[in-house]
């Protein structure tokens, strides 16, 4: 993770004190294995997903907040067939893909991030 971080920095998307803060937040006892494990509880496959994975229920919806997901095409982290899952739990979501572009669009592609969120927040 460092080595992809620095990277940013040669960039200019990150600056080395961001580096260090993320550091010192891994340093803690089991903090990376905890987040690991978070995601492997909390996202299934899609395949194996099952009625008991639904919280509080699959039925659930939201109705009343527009939402804006930003996803990175390159994504390797999460399935892609989120994409088509998500729009059946939100009725006003729009999805904007960022192209070559990994799990954290904010950091690797922020202007482009920063764009999408102006184009919705000048929309409303």
């Amino acid at each position: 993770m460092v080595s992809l971080f620095h990277r940013l920095v040669t960039q200019g998307r990150l600056i080395n004190h961001d580096i260090a803060m993320y550091k010192q937040a891994w340093s803690q006892p089991k903090a990376i294995e905890s987040s690991i494990n978070w995601d492997k509880a909390n996202l299934p496959r899609s395949d194996d997903v099952s009625e008991a994975d639904f919280w509080p229920q699959q039925e659930s919806r939201i109705n009343d907040v527009p939402a804006l997901l930003i996803w990175g095409a390159d994504d390797r982290v999460f399935s892609g067939d989120f994409l088509t899952v998500i729009p059946q739990y939100a009725a006003d979501v729009r999805i904007h893909i960022s192209p070559n572009t990994g799990q954290s669009p904010l950091i690797e592609k922020s202007d482009l991030f920063n764009q999408a969120v102006r184009n919705v927040i000048s929309d409303k």
